[in-house]
């Protein structure tokens, strides 16, 4: 009997403890909706923050187009003693369409444009404001950036075109195009690829060569080849399944586990990553410039070149605008959906997928820089989404000392450097090589 009433009073107390434990003011329940409770306002702050920011650049670009404005209406150069003058608008004859009270028709941007607008990375807000406190060092060597593509198909055996699955190491893309054409002794019209990867780094990439021959001499040091397979056709640009990555960042100088399991969490922002624009955004400033110029004939990689950077640049603003107040993985009222998630513009021709305060948003943010929403418009290209959130899968990674290593696949088109940028502001060892063996800059995905 006595065994029975200890017995008893044991399961009382283990009962008492383990509703003290799961139910209790302090237990575990009440402790997890506490981190949670928490985390939902750190969030919230992160926006808030991130808000701040936008409000204030916003209000200093205003300042400093009014001292413009004002700069320029009481500007000596007027030759009458100095007096506020603001320049008169010409007066001309009418067409026939305005003296019959119809809209005139819309014109070009003049060939002088507006201002530049800088497109570094650092222009479009983290979702982690937090991220840019953890510091680190990307690409010290080639091999601390890995990437490998996975061909959307598998090729059939046999064929005109050879498929080369090739490594290089610290060449671009087009070098290695190059050095192939070379090797087989074909045009370079002959080979082709199916996207760009960046210098330095090493790289695992497909190129088709068409011809008869299976060997050729060793093209580089820099190049080897890894696997040869025959193809009927030949490779087309974006024909990827994915990539993936292997990135080591040197010298990490801040707890960034808390950062990679929030993005392993949440996604990243979708952002075009620095590549695309150039150092310092250079290839929206010469775009643009191109655009004033009136769009003068240039060579088709040229003219893709500036076309792409000018429809980055807009998506980039979009997602900025989204970022900045909180509804970048949010699905607005009107949105266009992809896959069931929130997407932005691919600005050209033809009416946006979007309405209502999605479009609105979209075409504010268009209507800021007419002069490259003109040009994308009748540059022949048409109307596209794209996915605001990006979803890294296989996201993995290790710390060792102050070496991250991260691995993660990642879709055809977009960028390693837009997940890294939500972990750390992490500085690129190229920024600092010489004038002269500077890496022109590549992408960091296909």
């Amino acid at each position: 009997m006595t065994r029975f009433v200890f017995l008893a009073i044991g399961v009382l107390l283990i009962a008492a403890l383990q509703y003290s434990y799961w139910y209790g003011d302090s237990g575990h329940l009440a402790s997890s909706a506490l981190e949670e409770a928490i985390e939902r306002e750190q969030r919230l702050n992160d926006r808030l923050e991130q808000r701040n920011r936008v409000l204030a650049a916003e209000v200093e670009a205003l300042r400093s187009g009014l001292e413009a404005v004002e700069a320029r209406a009481h500007g000596p150069g007027d030759g009458r003693g100095g007096r506020d003058v603001l320049p008169r608008r010409r007066r001309g004859r009418r067409s026939a369409g305005e003296r019959e009270g119809l809209a005139p028709r819309k014109r070009r941007p003049p060939r002088g444009g507006p201002l530049p607008v800088s497109a570094g990375f650092e222009r479009w807000p983290r979702a982690n404001v937090r991220a840019a406190e953890a510091k680190g060092v990307l690409r010290t060597v080639p091999e601390d950036f890995e990437v490998t593509e996975t061909l959307a198909f598998e090729p059939s055996g046999t064929g005109e075109h050879l498929y080369l699955f090739v490594e290089k190491r610290a060449i671009t893309t087009g070098e290695a195009h190059r050095r192939l054409a070379e090797a087989f002794g074909v045009p370079r019209a002959d080979v082709s690829y199916a996207g760009m990867k960046d210098r330095h780094a090493v790289a695992r990439q497909w190129f088709s060569v068409r011809g008869p021959r299976d060997e050729a001499v060793a093209p580089c040091p820099e190049l080897r080849v890894l696997r040869r397979a025959r193809h009927p056709r030949k490779l087309r640009r974006g024909e990827l399944r994915s990539n993936r990555f292997r990135i080591r960042v040197r010298a990490v100088s801040d707890d960034v586990e808390p950062h990679l399991r929030r993005v392993a969490r949440h996604g990243v922002p979708n952002y075009f990553g620095p590549q695309r624009f150039g150092v310092d955004g250079g290839n929206v400033a010469a775009a643009r410039q191109w655009t004033r110029a009136g769009r003068p004939r240039v060579p088709r990689f040229t003219r893709g070149l500036h076309l792409s950077s000018l429809r980055s640049f807009l998506f980039n603003e979009v997602l900025g605008h989204r970022v900045a107040d909180g509804t970048w993985d949010t699905v607005l009222a009107g949105e266009a959906l992809l896959e069931g998630a929130p997407s932005g513009p691919l600005w050209g021709r033809g009416t946006p997928a979007s309405c209502d305060a999605a479009l609105e948003l979209e075409s504010a943010t268009a209507g800021a820089f007419p002069d490259i929403a003109d040009t994308l418009e009748h540059a022949g290209l048409r109307q596209e989404r794209r996915a605001l959130r990006l979803e890294p899968t296989g996201l993995s990674w290790s710390l060792e000392e102050d070496v991250l290593t991260v691995e993660c696949v990642l879709p055809k088109g977009v960028y390693a450097t837009s997940v890294l940028r939500e972990v750390g502001a992490f500085r690129d060892a190229r920024a600092e090589a010489p004038a002269g063996g500077r890496a022109a800059g590549g992408r960091a995905a296909a």
